[in-house]
């Protein structure tokens, strides 16, 4: 793997390119939420080709040479929200190496980290234990910019082995092009809402409480929805499917 600080070159048209980020001082509880101090975005374009940056005042020049490109990334709705941050991201298409599994084979399987995703297709396993030290960090060393590099590696090596699967199996793809990475976009979208927890907490507990008097009333269990359905069924209230 050949590590090229700075700028990207170019990207061709249509030429599949990885990108990851990551971040110091971030919380692990609110990675839904932009927050944190850029670390470093990493590119590549295969496994031996990888930029990385390390100033927020090169991301919109770096960005911008790779429009061309198509674009890859683990979980883009994080890096996107992130990066959104310092530089309008246009919506575009984006291969996501997480969505993409899930729709594959969430069936199979319920994780679909990057690591999963990379011994799920190499046989490999992927150390994730640099990660950790982003969290209270200020400055890049050379074993973080490699991990860094890696997961872009990474990334871009999952894409393709996904890409392979789906064309030798044939797998219909429209349920993503059509509707898990349009909805990602949808959901960047939305503002941010505040819930009252402990009003939404009374709530629940107003509504256990008259569930339980009307289990003592009717007899069987309000909260089940086949007894609920069947009690209904039973009385012709409802049909039956």
């Amino acid at each position: 793997m050949r590590l090229i600080p700075g700028l990207p070159r170019e990207a061709r048209e249509n030429e599949w390119i990885s990108i990851d980020t990551e971040f110091f001082g971030q919380t692990k509880e609110l990675l839904h939420r932009p927050h944190g101090q850029m670390a470093c975005v990493s590119i590549a374009f295969g496994p031996n080709e990888v930029y990385q940056l390390y100033e927020v005042s090169e991301l919109r020049d770096a960005l911008h040479r790779l429009r061309k490109g198509r674009w890859i990334l683990q979980n883009a709705s994080y890096d996107v929200r992130q990066l959104g941050r310092f530089v309008p991201i246009p919506r575009r298409p984006i291969w996501d190496t997480m969505l993409v599994e899930q729709g594959l084979f969430a069936g199979w399987y319920s994780s679909f980290g990057l690591d999963d995703l990379n011994r799920r297709w190499s046989g490999t396993k992927l150390p994730k234990d640099v990660r950790l030290s982003f969290a209270n960090a200020t400055r890049m060393t050379q074993e973080m910019k490699q991990y860094a590099a890696r997961d872009a590696v990474v990334t871009y090596q999952v894409a393709m082995a996904q890409m392979e699967y789906i064309e030798r199996e044939l797998v219909p793809m429209r349920h993503y092009h059509e509707i898990d990475e349009p909805v990602m976009w949808a959901i960047l979208d939305m503002p941010p809402a505040r819930i009252n927890v402990d009003g939404w907490l009374r709530l629940a507990e107003h509504h256990e409480k008259i569930g339980a008097e009307l289990e003592q009333e009717l007899g069987f269990n309000v909260f089940s929805p086949d007894q609920v359905s069947k009690v209904l069924r039973d009385l012709g209230i409802a049909e039956e499917r």
